[in-house]
């Protein structure tokens, strides 16, 4: 277990914990070093199927750690925040890109790189309390781990300038009327609500999942006619697996199946 980060294995589940509620789970160098090591461990574990990350506290993640910011000199100040840039960054890449599919569950504040943080998930479960928002505008700059194209990918153009040209915050019923996120609960049943979800899809084949996952995310940005052609690509893992053979025969025999991930 990290100081900055828990970790939590529950059956095919893990969840990582942000952990530093006395700066509201916000981002430091150290936290985002630590969370690129915790990614990589996933990439060889089988068994886990489905990752949920969340907050501990009253937030979900508040963003860069400004106050880390202050600490550098004149000289070094664009140099470290380029280097934190690229390493959050790349740490949202590898959120988006995991295997697995990744359940964010917002327990209040997601702004800034906490929203990117919450953007890069695969799905949202947001607490009634929460409230998203890119602030990086009231103070000169704008988001830099990949808000300004995360965001107009999720919701009209308009609304994603909207935010992040006024630095507003809007409220989880407000997401969720923008397809920000995917339910809203009351706040003390946020995790339960993203376990429950997880456990629905962890129930399914691994290897089917992995390679859907990659299906939408490959395809989504390309033509229609090369994502079908990536599609039939990745279905050919499947169709020799052992879990869809398993899939099928209970399918014919009326029974649940036992998949392996093999």
């Amino acid at each position: 277990m990290s100081e900055l980060l828990k970790v939590e294995q529950r059956g095919n589940i893990k969840i990582i914990t942000l952990n530093r509620p006395e700066s509201l789970n916000s981002i430091s160098s150290h936290l985002a070093k630590e969370f690129h090591r915790i990614l990589d461990e996933v990439k060889f574990d089988m068994e886990t199927r489905v990752v949920i990350i969340t907050g501990e506290g009253r937030s979900f993640c508040a963003g860069a750690d400004l106050k880390e910011r202050q600490t550098y000199t004149p000289e070094e100040r664009g140099r470290k925040i380029q280097e934190m840039n690229e390493l959050v960054t790349t740490l949202f890449e590898k959120i988006e890109m995991l295997d697995v599919p990744v359940i964010a569950a917002v327990n209040g504040f997601a702004l800034g790189g906490g929203m990117e943080l919450a953007l890069c998930c695969d799905m949202r479960v947001a607490g009634d309390k929460s409230l998203f928002g890119f602030p990086e505008i009231d103070y000169g700059s704008f988001p830099g781990a990949g808000g300004p194209t995360m965001l107009p990918r999720r919701i009209p153009m308009g609304k994603a300038k909207l935010l992040l040209f006024t630095g507003r915050r809007i409220s989880a019923e407000q997401a969720e009327k923008w397809d920000l996120v995917e339910a809203v609960v009351p706040n003390d049943k946020v995790l339960e609500e993203a376990i429950r979800l997880a456990e629905e899809i962890a129930q399914h084949a691994p290897i089917a999942l992995r390679e859907l996952k990659k299906s939408i995310n490959y395809g989504l940005y390309t033509t229609p006619e090369l994502s079908r052609k990536i599609a039939i690509w990745l279905r050919r893992t499947i169709d020799v697996s052992e879990d869809y053979q398993e899939g099928l025969r209970a399918r014919a025999e009326k029974r649940k199946p036992e998949f392996k991930g093999r």
